[in-house]
């Protein structure tokens, strides 16, 4: 039997949690509004083709980033959180020069390699949107790796404003700017977002200066390089499967059907994701927790976080997924416009994907957090073959639907399989699983 919410904040734990909580709550509520405020504009300024040329690009983008800094960031979080428990100061200043460094590398020869393939696109607005994006590669490597560091140091919410408030308010007061003296397109909306992001890596560059541990400043320099490039290897492939997931959609459509659909897509893509909020709010707060647990061995007070963290995902991502099941077309009409109705039945399949995925809470996160990202990495590549094999089947078939189809079930294969990974190794219950007994786990 679910617990009731009634005296749920008496229950969570130490007052600091709470009121981390509760902080990183409110700024991904704010972040949460104003990402769906843009892509509401960006539908009502843009044709379909144009906001799917804008969203298949950074789509892209993004994907090319995460080989950079998607292993690096989960290895600085667990790595920063563990030298400070053993006050080995000065390999975190080496763990964060040497990610600076792999960074820049990498995101030049990405880029090189890209602009080569772009300088042939025929579609001249989505040659220049592709070609700026290219710019917001190094850019957003380097804030996530800013990221990682202060929540390794237990600063999640210094964490957490740059790219959820600087990063997407600044981009729509751009663009709203621009939209007044000028004519908005896919490669001016790409523009902006690199602006954007430029801002709020300079604003998260101040606060990790002012964050970092004088102890940190002080001491020298030294490097586990062998140690770090052998735990960043599973982090990266994880990451890199979990991007591919995530974004895998968009692509194949783009490919295999037209950038129409993709911008009819992605207003499903946008609004589904307010069912998966409080889980990110929760993963964003708890990994170096868990991460700090796991090192002093607490197995006890892993699973009372996830027990807690649990109820406060049901008790928001259930009704919400109700209301745009029931409610979903008559809201697209109303906020987006008649012509992205059609996005409606992707909508209602993506929900119930992310639903499962936020009921089955951080299991990624803490495979990852326990040492055992090999499994992650096996759950993550079975599902991104799943995910490939279902789209070249059912995108043809059903167009968007299957996409969406894809994606869901991709999303709950993955999460069942992690799920049962956590309880085997480390005797802990996912998600809601911890609210209705293990026997369902075992």
């Amino acid at each position: 039997m679910i617990p009731k919410a009634s005296g749920l904040l008496d229950k969570l734990g130490k007052p600091e949690f709470i009121v981390i909580l509760l902080k990183s709550g409110g700024i991904k509520i704010a972040s949460v509004a104003v990402v769906f405020l843009t892509s509401v504009f960006l539908s009502r300024v843009l044709t379909p083709e144009g906001y799917g040329i804008y969203t298949y690009a950074f789509s892209i983008a993004m994907l090319a980033s995460l080989p950079l800094h998607g292993g690096l960031a989960s290895l600085i979080v667990r790595s920063v959180a563990q030298y400070q428990v053993n006050s080995r100061w000065s390999f975190i200043k080496g763990i964060k020069r040497r990610a600076n460094q792999l960074v820049i590398v990498g995101s030049l020869l990405v880029g090189i390699v890209l602009f080569l393939f772009y300088k042939d696109l025929d579609n001249t607005a989505a040659r220049l949107s592709h070609n700026a994006s290219l710019l917001i590669i190094p850019i957003i490597s380097l804030a996530a790796i800013r990221t990682a560091l202060l929540r390794g140091f237990n600063k999640p919410i210094w964490g957490q404003l740059p790219d959820d408030i600087v990063r997407p308010y600044c981009w729509l007061a751009l663009l709203v700017v621009v939209y007044n003296y000028s004519f908005i397109s896919p490669q001016v909306v790409m523009g902006m977002h690199v602006i954007a992001a430029f801002i709020a890596l300079v604003v998260g560059q101040k606060f990790l200066i002012n964050e970092m541990p004088v102890a940190v400043k002080k001491a020298g320099v030294e490097y586990e390089n062998h140690t770090w490039l052998k735990g960043m290897l599973p982090f990266t492939v994880i990451a890199g499967i979990q991007m591919i997931n995530s974004q895998l959609d968009v692509l194949m459509i783009g490919l295999m059907l037209n950038h129409s659909d993709v911008g009819v897509y992605q207003v499903a893509a946008q609004i589904v994701t307010l069912i998966s909020f409080p889980l990110i709010i929760v993963n964003y707060v708890v990994a170096q927790k868990f991460a700090v647990q796991f090192s002093l061995k607490e197995s006890a007070k892993v699973q009372k976080i996830i027990y807690d963290t649990a109820k406060i995902v049901v008790i928001i991502s259930v009704p919400m997924a109700i209301l745009f099941i029931m409610f979903g077309e008559v809201f697209i009409r109303l906020v987006f416009g008649a012509v992205y109705s059609t996005s409606y039945t992707p909508l209602v399949i993506l929900v119930c994907g992310q639903l499962v995925n936020a009921l089955m809470g951080s299991v990624a996160i803490l495979l990852n957090m326990a040492g055992h990202e090999t499994y992650v990495a096996k759950g993550f590549g079975m599902s991104v073959l799943l995910n490939i094999i279902l789209n070249l089947f059912l995108v043809p078939e059903w167009g968007i639907a299957g996409a969406a189809t894809a994606t869901a079930i991709t999303i709950i294969v993955w999460n069942l399989y992690m799920a049962r990974a956590l309880w085997v190794k480390e005797s802990l219950k996912a998600g809601v699983f911890s609210l209705i007994g293990s026997q369902v786990i075992g």
